[in-house]
């Protein structure tokens, strides 16, 4: 899959939004991943990254900031075009309240690698 060459995973939150086998697979494919526990660290992560495909997956059940604050915070910091995704347990509130925060894409726990593939597909070709 040449689209998910060179795209690389940021993670912030919890490490267990990603099984280890999906894990494994998402390395295989070709993804950097990188896990940062917090806002600050996705936003040094994304300024020094300057990757052309950057993916960032926000833990929505472990966050402490309002979304939109993620959102505009990590949109202003990256050089180029950046996929926000949150992830969550699936409630109809927390779709509706991330989709209205300015986020690209909801995917319910657990996450797996045909879901993040499906979006990269659709996405960056």
């Amino acid at each position: 899959m040449d689209a998910i060459v060179k795209t690389h995973l940021l993670v912030m939150g919890n490490k267990k939004n990603l099984s280890g086998d999906s894990l494994n697979e998402l390395l295989a494919e070709g993804f950097g991943i990188t896990y940062t526990p917090t806002l600050f660290d996705v936003l040094k992560n994304v300024q020094d990254s300057g990757l052309q495909n950057l993916i960032v997956l926000v833990d929505g059940d472990n966050i402490s900031f309002p979304l939109t604050e993620i959102v505009t915070s990590i949109r202003k910091a990256a050089q180029t075009k950046v996929l926000l995704i949150f992830t969550s347990r699936f409630r109809l509130n927390a779709l509706a309240h991330a989709l209205q925060a300015g986020f690209d894409e909801f995917l319910a726990k657990p996450v797996s690698k045909e879901a993040i593939c499906a979006l990269l597909k659709r996405t960056y070709s």
